[in-house]
C-alpha cells in the first residue's frame, strides 16, 4: 500500500509541476529528497528538474563522511544538477569559525561545481543549536 500512495503523490506532484511550467518562466524549480537514487531515478530525470537542496553535516569533508550525502553529491555531479547546500550539525556541538573554515575548503575542493550555499538550515528553528547564537551563524555566513 505504501508503494502505490508513493506513487500516487509522485504522479499528482508531476502533473502538478507540468501544468504550472508554462506560467513558470523564470521561475526556479528544485526539489530536497537527500536521497541519490531519485536522481538517478527516470521518473525524476523526466521532470527536467536541474536543481536540488541537499542539507550537509558541515564537517563532511573532514570528518567522518556520510556515505549517503557523498553519494548524492556525486549522483548530483554525474547528473549536471546544480545543488544548494544548507549546512547543518554533525553530532551534538557547533563548529568554531576556524574548523567551519577548514571545513568549507575541504568541501569545496572535492565539490568545486558547488557554489551556492545557505549558512545554515533553519538557524532560527527553535530547538537548534543555531537558534539562540545568530551571531555564530554570521560568522559562518563570513566563510
Amino acid at each position: 500500500m505504501k508503494t502505490v500512495t508513493g506513487i500516487v503523490v509522485l504522479l499528482t506532484f508531476v502533473c502538478l509541476l507540468t501544468t504550472g511550467l508554462a506560467s513558470a518562466e523564470g521561475r526556479v524549480v528544485a526539489v530536497a529528497d537527500q536521497n541519490a537514487q531519485t536522481l538517478r531515478d527516470p521518473l525524476w530525470q523526466a521532470l527536467g528538474i536541474k536543481r536540488t537542496r541537499v542539507n550537509v553535516a558541515w564537517n563532511l569533508a573532514t570528518g567522518d563522511p556520510d556515505t549517503r550525502t557523498v553519494a548524492l553529491l556525486d549522483a548530483a555531479r554525474t547528473a549536471h544538477v546544480q545543488v544548494l547546500v544548507t549546512w547543518n550539525r554533525a553530532g551534538d556541538s557547533l563548529p568554531t569559525q576556524e574548523q567551519f573554515t577548514r571545513a568549507f575548503l575541504a568541501f569545496r575542493q572535492r565539490w568545486p561545481e558547488i557554489r551556492e550555499f545557505a549558512t545554515w538550515n533553519e538557524p532560527n528553528l527553535r530547538g537548534t543549536m543555531t537558534n539562540e547564537r545568530p551571531s555564530l551563524v554570521a560568522r559562518y555566513w563570513k566563510v
